[in-house]
């Protein structure tokens, strides 16, 4: 994760370090196999605005780990059982919390922009400090409740990590 250090935002779109952190996800979260998803691909779910969703989209066709990025919108009330990660670009709302407990105990990699995402039902929340710098806040225990392997790499990049267990 050194090749991306939290970076102000003074001179830098706040999407552009937010894609570039979401690409590094792909190298430093390990999903387990699973049965029915193609695993020849990373697909990133995106609920939410528009300005997130296009720039994430120039990871399409990008390749991590020998796998090819696909991002793609959806709405809370669709399935997610293909995607690797989803990243929840919208405020919290019922709809919002309801899929993040659909999400739960699955391997999928959670991702909000929301304060509290993270202590919530979230895995990864992004928030911009007061010195305008995107950090990351980790829950690691949801995210070993989703059956994900986060690397010490990632977790020493973060601002906050909650439930990490040694």
């Amino acid at each position: 994760m050194s090749a991306y250090p939290i970076q102000s935002l003074a001179n830098v779109d706040e999407y552009a370090v937010k894609t570039a952190f979401v690409y590094n996800f792909t190298k430093f979260v390990e999903w387990p196999s699973s049965q029915g998803r193609d695993e020849s691909v990373f697909r990133v779910c995106v609920v939410g605005e528009q300005d997130i969703l296009q720039r994430l989209g120039q990871l399409n066709d990008k390749v991590s780990r020998g796998r090819h990025i696909i991002v793609e919108q959806k709405v809370p009330y669709d399935t997610f059982d293909n995607c690797h990660i989803v990243y929840l670009a919208s405020q919290p709302t019922s709809q919002v919390t309801e899929l993040l407990a659909r999400l739960a105990n699955s391997p999928i990699l959670t991702i909000g922009e929301y304060k509290g995402f993270a202590s919530s039902h979230g895995i990864i929340e992004f928030h911009v400090d007061y010195e305008n710098r995107v950090r990351l806040k980790i829950n690691a225990e949801r995210g070993r409740k989703n059956h994900l392997k986060l690397s010490a790499q990632l977790l020493e990049v973060a601002m906050l990590v909650m439930g990490n267990k040694v």
